[in-house]
């Protein structure tokens, strides 16, 4: 593998990718790596669409016109990701 294809991850970064194949969950760090950018290639597609969704919703004829939706959206919003990371 020449220099131009290699990735250098921060310690920690590394540690994960060297856990997951200790662990048999992967069989090289290359594997695991891999696993890793699918998983973020995908989070950004959800992400897209959500946002698309949200767009779609503001600019509706029929979109609330309550002055804290948009407060109370974002509120639960940080809950949801709040008990999403604590789920980690």
């Amino acid at each position: 593998m020449d220099r131009s294809t290699q990735l250098d991850l921060p310690p920690d970064l590394k540690a994960i990718v060297r856990d997951a194949v200790t662990s048999g969950r992967y069989a090289t760090e290359l594997d695991a790596a891999r696993a890793a950018f699918t998983l973020l290639e995908e989070h950004g597609a959800k992400f897209a669409a959500l946002k698309h969704a949200v767009e779609i919703g503001i600019n509706s004829p029929h979109a609330p016109l309550e002055t804290d939706f948009a407060e109370q959206t974002k509120r639960r919003g940080r809950e949801q990701l709040a008990e999403h990371r604590a789920k980690r």
